[in-house]
């Protein structure tokens, strides 16, 4: 952001107001989606975009239109560049856990270890995720 002063020795925020960007590299005016629980069930195999989008859905956080994975509403932070990315680094860890191969009629559930991420901060995850997906969080 380059910050001009105008005839009346005003500082202009014009660059930031229209939309600049903060030093986290997304737009102030960036508009968010929130994420939305799977169709299916847990007593199916849940794909590792679906594992994200169930933790995402439960914690609150938020979509950027770029795919990636946001927690805050004020202060944003990148949690991982996909719901993709965040289920696999989940089943990784062990906060989720399923047959690893699919089985032909989709069956087998997915079990949710809600007790070991409900009992961490966002930042707690994002420190612990960064290091699974190589830095990123």
């Amino acid at each position: 952001m380059i910050i001009t002063r105008t005839s009346r020795q005003h500082v202009s925020l014009a660059p930031y107001a229209a939309g600049g960007t903060r030093g986290c590299g997304y737009s102030v005016g960036m508009k968010l989606i929130a994420i939305d629980p799977p169709t299916r069930s847990f007593s199916r195999w849940l794909t590792d975009e679906e594992i994200g989008r169930v933790i995402g859905h439960k914690r609150g956080w938020r979509q950027a239109p770029d795919g990636s994975v946001l927690a805050g509403k004020i202060r944003k932070t990148r949690i991982s560049a996909s719901l993709e990315q965040l289920g696999a680094a989940a089943v990784a860890r062990g906060w989720a856990s399923r047959p690893r191969v699919e089985p032909s009629d989709s069956s087998g559930p997915t079990h949710m270890m809600w007790g070991i991420i409900d009992a961490r901060t966002d930042a707690e995850l994002t420190a612990e995720l960064g290091s699974e997906l190589g830095g990123e969080a």
